[in-house]
């Protein structure tokens, strides 16, 4: 992912975050990293969105992880 696209996803959910709130968006991203969850969101749109971010971050996240560690 190129860093504007990052940045501009992670801008999204600085948004999301300030509408939605501190501890909803903590519960969403709890939520997010459970694959059953986040494959069927449910809840506003916000939320949804919410959740559809914060997954396709965690996703990015382990795959950057498996490329740049080192193999063994």
């Amino acid at each position: 992912m190129s860093s504007s696209a990052y940045e501009q996803k992670l801008r999204r959910m600085g948004r999301l975050v300030d509408r939605l709130g501190l501890p909803r968006a903590s519960q969403l991203t709890m939520l997010a990293s459970d694959p059953r969850f986040a494959a069927q969101p449910a809840g506003d749109d916000e939320e949804v969105e919410f959740l559809q971010l914060m997954s396709e971050t965690l996703q990015d996240v382990a795959e950057d992880r498996r490329r740049f560690t080192p193999h063994s």
